[in-house]
């Protein structure tokens, strides 16, 4: 029954894995390159917290991280080969996962800041300028460190620990505690409750319950700005604010649903001390779940994104073909061979070969180079140039006068 619960949640990781790869590098892409620039600041938002599940998917898909739930406690541990890693290096893997898992919700925090000041303090946006993105980065991260670092402090496997979980361990996973690196909350002992283990929870549901805060107060002013009667917005603009709202609630939903209720019920079902124990790394695989169907709301909900998707549907065709090869050149090492065998491979019926001799190879006749170049004839120069003749500019004046008849007459 444990083997048929562990396939399943592998099963569960590998889809995980595939789908956030492709949605999540398809919304990267769609924001980055295709997108009008009205969105602003607010497209490094999108690219950075599709950036984030892509790390946290990754992360859970080679690490595949393990839950065990018995009586009073549970266990997290990583379910690979420790022949790879030493058990002090799968505890700190196993400390990236668990605040990777909450830089994601705190990120989405500032995702509803930055839509707050959008909405109803334009004038704040400065905050959210290129350089200082990075402050916001830190704040998430800074949210994870807080994890790590109460993890790491209230949640080491001691002797009592070891004892507790080592027959469920073999048991359910043919490992020892000795031999993985592990982390592991007990709420009761034999002396009463131990409250160094409960410190986690305590610490744990606080960093939860401050984002929740975050985004229950910028969510309700979004919604009372956008839907008042005084708003100042254009219609495509205050469009696409409600989209943008839209896609926030949903994705608040959304790890609602596959992150927070089912944490908290392995949180706190210790307190409740079941005297049965059940792999609850179904519910881990729960997680991988969450970043493709928040890629998928994100490009379903605003309009921008499947115009795109309709004027790219050509590239986009392209991806899913060069996806889906990669998929099934690959399924052999990650399903076991398994889907090999549903693979269609025509049968090829033989037929005999006639083979027939060489003929003579005609080589190439030998190359007839051009004719002597026969060059152009002695230029003859122009005739010499028989300037003309000396023109007579005037001629003698007049002749001497030929007197007529009568004036000879008269002056005789």
């Amino acid at each position: 029954m444990y083997k048929v619960y562990l396939k399943i949640s592998r099963y569960i990781s590998i889809f995980g894995f595939i789908s956030t790869v492709f949605f999540n590098t398809l919304l990267i892409i769609l924001t980055g390159w295709y997108l009008k620039q009205q969105f602003g600041t607010y497209k490094h938002l999108i690219i950075i917290f599709s950036i984030i599940g892509l790390v946290f998917n990754i992360l859970g898909f080679i690490f595949q991280p393990m839950l065990l739930s018995f009586k009073s406690g549970f266990m997290s541990f990583l379910n690979i080969e420790t022949w790879l890693f030493t058990p002090n290096q799968l505890t700190n893997l196993l400390y990236a996962y668990g605040a990777s898992l909450y830089i994601s919700s705190s990120f989405l925090a500032v995702m509803f800041i930055h839509r707050y000041y959008s909405v109803a303090k334009p004038e704040q946006l400065f905050h959210f300028q290129q350089k200082r993105i990075t402050l916001w980065v830190s704040y998430s991260l800074f949210i994870g460190a807080i994890l790590c670092f109460s993890a790491s402090q209230f949640c080491q496997v001691d002797e009592f620990s070891k004892i507790y979980f080592s027959e469920e361990m073999v048991k359910m996973f043919g490992k020892g505690v000795g031999e993985i690196g592990a982390n592991s909350v007990i709420i009761f002992d034999d002396f009463g409750i131990r409250w160094k283990n409960v410190m986690f929870l305590i610490v744990s549901s606080i960093i939860i319950n401050i984002q929740n805060l975050i985004i229950f107060y910028c969510g309700r002013k979004i919604r009372r700005k956008l839907y008042s009667k005084n708003i100042i917005y254009s219609p495509a603009l205050l469009k696409l604010h409600k989209q943008f709202f839209k896609t926030l609630l949903f994705q608040v939903l959304t790890p609602t649903v596959l992150l927070f209720i089912p944490t908290l019920l392995v949180f706190f079902l210790p307190f409740f001390e079941l005297q049965h124990s059940f792999p609850s790394g179904i519910v881990v695989c729960l997680y991988e779940l969450y970043p493709p169907i928040d890629s998928i709301i994100v490009m379903y909900v605003i309009t921008d994104y499947r115009a795109a998707i309709k004027v790219h549907v050509i590239m986009i065709y392209r991806l899913v073909f060069f996806f889906l090869a990669f998929v099934f050149t690959t399924s052999g090492q990650i399903f076991g061979g398994y889907t090999q065998q549903l693979v269609y491979q025509p049968t090829v019926v033989s037929r005999p070969v006639y083979y027939q001799p060489h003929q003579p190879v005609v080589y190439h006749q030998p190359m007839v180079y051009h004719q002597p170049v026969v060059y152009h004839q002695p230029m003859v120069y122009h005739q010499p140039v028989v300037y003309h003749q000396p023109t007579v500019t005037y001629q003698a004046y007049h002749q001497p006068l030929v007197y007529s008849s009568y004036y000879k007459k008269k002056r005789a």
